[in-house]
C-alpha cells in the first residue's frame, strides 16, 4: 500500500476486484455494484465506486473490508498492527466488549473497523467484534476493542503509546492481548567458552539454556517450571560470537517478551549462583532435558 496513505484513516485491507475499462465507463452509481473476493476475507457487494471512497472516512456501507491483524517487532517489544503496519491500541477506560470512544475521542482514536483476520503471532480465536453505538463493527482482540491512533504518522509508529487522552491510559497490545505499560529492558545474548566447548550466557556471564519440550517458537514453561527456569525476557542485543539474525522473541501468556535464538526460547536456572555455573545441564526437570545453546542455536548435549 502507498505509503502515502500513513497518517489517514484506514478503512481495512481494500478488496479486489476486476473491471474492464468499458464496463468502468458505462457503468452508472445507481445501479452498478460489484462483488468483492479476497483470500480469506467475507465476499459481499460493495458500492461499485468503492475505490473512490475516501480513505479518510470508513463508510458504514462497507462491509466486506478484511483488516490483517499482525504484530511487528520494536522498541515496546512485538505489539500488535492492523492495516498498513499502524500500531493498534487498546482504552483502559473501555470495558470488555464494549467501546466507550464516542464523539470527538473517536475523531483521535480511530476505532478498527470491520472484519478481522490473523496473522503472525495473533491467535485468530483472540479476534472477535462488537457492534457500535453507529451500527458499525469494531474488532476486539481478546474481548478489547481496537484503535488507531491519528497522531501515528508512519508504519510502526508508537506516538499514542501512554497517552492518557480523555481520562484514561492508551497502550500498544502484546499478542497476548496484554496492554504493554512497559517497554522491555535491553538484555545482551552473548557467549563463553568452558568445558562443554561454546554456549550462550547472558552479559553477567550466566548461562542460558532451551528446553527440548518447547515447539514452534513458544514456551511450554509456565508456574513452577518457571520458578525452576526464569525466562530471559527483554529486547535481545548480539554479543560474542552470537549471530544477530537468530535472535528473536517471542510473546509469553502474560505479555512478557521471552528472548530467543534459532526459534529457541531461553532460560536461566534458578539454581545457579555466579558466572559459569551449567548446574543445569541435563536436567530432566518438568518432563523434558535442559541444554545449554551452541552460537549455531543447537543444543549441547554432551
Amino acid at each position: 500500500m502507498n505509503s502515502s496513505i500513513i497518517g489517514r484513516q484506514p478503512t481495512g485491507d481494500r478488496p479486489r476486484w476486476r473491471r474492464s475499462r468499458a464496463a468502468v465507463a458505462g457503468a452508472s452509481f445507481a445501479a452498478a455494484s460489484v462483488l468483492v473476493s479476497v483470500p480469506g476475507a467475507v465476499t459481499g457487494s460493495v458500492p461499485a465506486n468503492a475505490s473512490a471512497l475516501a480513505i479518510s472516512s470508513q463508510p458504514a456501507a462497507v462491509t466486506s473490508y478484511t483488516v490483517t491483524v499482525s504484530t511487528r517487532s520494536g522498541r515496546l517489544g512485538k505489539y500488535l498492527t492492523g492495516t498498513s503496519g499502524r500500531t493498534l491500541y487498546v482504552w483502559l477506560a473501555d470495558p470488555i466488549k464494549k467501546s466507550v470512544c464516542t464523539g470527538k475521542c473517536a475523531t483521535i482514536w480511530w476505532p478498527v473497523l470491520g472484519r478481522a483476520k490473523a496473522a503472525g503471532e495473533v491467535a485468530p480465536s483472540a479476534l472477535g467484534a462488537i457492534v457500535r453505538a453507529d451500527g458499525r463493527t469494531q474488532v476486539t482482540y481478546h474481548g478489547r476493542p481496537l484503535y488507531y491512533f491519528s497522531g501515528d504518522k508512519s508504519r510502526g509508529a508508537t506516538a499514542g503509546q501512554g497517552s492518557n487522552r480523555f481520562g484514561a491510559r492508551w497502550y500498544a497490545v502484546s499478542s497476548a492481548g496484554t496492554p504493554i505499560k512497559v517497554a522491555p529492558k535491553p538484555v545482551t545474548i552473548t557467549t563463553t567458552t568452558g568445558v562443554l566447548g561454546t554456549y550462550l550466557t547472558d552479559a553477567a556471564g550466566r548461562t542460558l539454556y532451551l528446553w527440548e519440550a518447547d515447539r514452534k517458537g513458544r514456551s511450554a514453561c509456565g508456574g513452577a517450571c518457571a520458578a525452576a527456569w526464569p525466562p530471559v525476557v527483554g529486547l535481545p542485543r548480539a554479543g560474542g560470537a552470537v549471530a544477530a539474525a537468530g535472535l528473536g522473541t517471542s510473546t509469553r501468556s502474560d505479555g512478557k517478551q521471552q528472548v530467543t535464538y534459532d526459534g529457541h526460547p531461553l532460560y536461566y536456572f534458578s539454581f545457579e549462583t555466579g558466572a559459569g555455573s551449567t548446574a543445569g545441564q541435563g536436567s530432566a526437570g518438568f518432563g523434558a532435558y535442559w541444554w545449554v545453546v551452541s552460537p549455531a542455536g543447537t543444543p549441547i548435549t554432551g
